[in-house]
């Protein structure tokens, strides 16, 4: 039987070109490397990692057994990098996306990522009170070893460290310790590293002592041992919501994550009333986990477009080989050609491009959506997956207005139950950026944002 990819359905749609004109007005930036607690959290905006740097973290993560511990965001409102627990208690590290971009070697954006890591495994981010207990110093000498321990054991070589830090040296502000301080640091701790057993322990056990040391609840020593036994018999099934969940219904696969990045080419668009054409680019980065063996074919994707929506796809060559067995203007669809052993994890980048012809017709309605002329609507269909996250981002070159609750929209196809949310609207580099994020999605769940222009 064939385990199908989320399917994609993008719907491009009308609106009124109005700027909302006090959305972006520039915040204070947050000083990195740094280390906070839940305080500092409520000034950032935020919003999901690009694909390579969010793999990066997901290896290091699966290589200490931590997977899901951290999740990874990017905020132009940061300096470098910096380690953060939210006012929930999730872990996160945020990073400037111009700092880690795709000029960079993997290398050094591995050691800026398992850097900030490092606060988190040695407990930096349990508070503030404990932030201030330790030297900056020291801090940053601890986090620089873990580092180099962790790139040793994934594998990278030391030419790739030695370049990584002179990259790094360049992009960091005077500091203390020196430059030349963490990089006689890193290359000694890189050198002497064996394997992680020996040089971490138990990260199981660590990551249940780490959790307890940072509860706000756990203030006594009866709670903290009561947290501590909670925390190692949730780690005896150390497994994520869309794993049980798809051992449960006999999945093949689960979808750890699942990033769709769009990037609307619009900036010449002046009337979107008047004849014209530009194009989108879908970009879709996809951590996928093997529950059993898999074959060729086993994995499809489909691309497609509503039929009456004047707007055609064609697949981008991905990051695997496939073979398309439906290519029409409005809907292509690829099987993979790869295959994965149980237990095995993959990250796969999909690309395609959609091309609009204006004007679009001002009468459209695509799951309860009914956008103006202007507007554009771009959903995941989910039909076969169990999805722990699910991050859906669209980039306009056009200031976008306001958004308003329902915008961010999730059905579930069986009975038509709507839940409607706000997506969080931002600016980076001269786009407007729309993002919302939903989690543990089911089979036969459609995801959509609208953005208004």
């Amino acid at each position: 039987m064939i385990r199908r990819f989320a399917v994609l359905l993008l719907v491009p749609l009308l609106s009124s070109c109005a700027m909302f004109r006090n959305l972006f007005e520039p915040t204070p930036t947050l000083i990195g490397c740094a280390f906070s607690g839940v305080s500092e959290v409520a000034k950032l905006n935020r919003y999901p990692a690009d694909g390579r740097t969010a793999k990066v973290l997901v290896d290091l993560l699966d290589q200490a057994y931590l997977s899901n511990w951290v999740r990874l965001e990017a905020s132009a409102e940061v300096s470098n990098a910096v380690s953060l627990i939210t006012p929930s208690g999730e872990r996160v590290i945020v990073y400037r996306p111009d700092f880690l971009d795709r000029e960079v070697p993997e290398a050094f954006v591995a050691l800026v990522i398992a850097h900030e890591l490092g606060h988190h495994i040695e407990g930096d981010t349990a508070g503030l009170a404990v932030t201030q207990a330790r030297p900056p110093k020291e801090a940053e000498l601890r986090a620089d070893a873990f580092a180099a321990k962790m790139l040793k054991v994934r594998g990278y070589r030391e030419e790739q460290i030695v370049e990584a830090l002179d990259l790094l040296v360049g992009k960091l502000p005077a500091s203390t310790p020196t430059p030349e301080e963490r990089r006689r640091l890193i290359l000694k701790n890189y050198k002497r590293t064996r394997d992680l057993q020996t040089e971490l322990g138990d990260s199981r056990a660590a990551y249940a002592l780490l959790e307890t040391k940072n509860s706000a609840l756990a203030t006594t020593k009866a709670e903290v041992e009561a947290e501590l036994k909670k925390k190692s018999d949730d780690l005896d099934d150390h497994t994520s919501w869309a794993e049980r969940a798809g051992k449960k219904d006999k999945k093949k696969t689960v979808l750890e994550s699942v990033v769709m990045s769009v990037r609307l080419n619009d900036g010449d668009i002046t009337d979107f009333t008047q004849p014209g054409k530009y194009t989108a680019d879908v970009e879709i980065t996809y951590h996928v986990l093997a529950l059993e063996d898999t074959v060729e074919g086993d994995l499809e994707e489909v691309f497609h477009v509503s039929p009456e929506s004047s707007t055609t796809v064609s697949w981008v060559p991905s990051t695997e080989k496939y073979s398309l067995h439906h290519k029409d203007p409005v809907r292509v669809a690829a099987f993979f050609r790869f295959s994965l052993k149980a237990r095995e994890r993959r990250t796969i980048q999909t690309s395609a491009r959609y091309e609009y012809t204006l004007p679009l017709s001002p009468s459209r309605k695509t799951h309860g959506v009914e956008p103006s002329q202007a507007d554009d609507a771009f959903f995941y269909i989910n039909q076969y997956d169990y999805i722990n996250e699910l991050v859906l981002v669209i980039r306009s070159s056009k200031p976008l207005r306001e958004p308003m609750k329902g915008d961010a929209l999730l059905e579930r196809e069986v009975d038509n139950f709507k839940i409607g949310s706000t997506p969080l609207l931002q600016s980076e580099s001269g786009y407007s950026v729309a993002t919302f994020r939903w989690r543990n999605l089911e089979p036969r769940q459609i995801a959509g944002l609208l953005i208004r222009r």
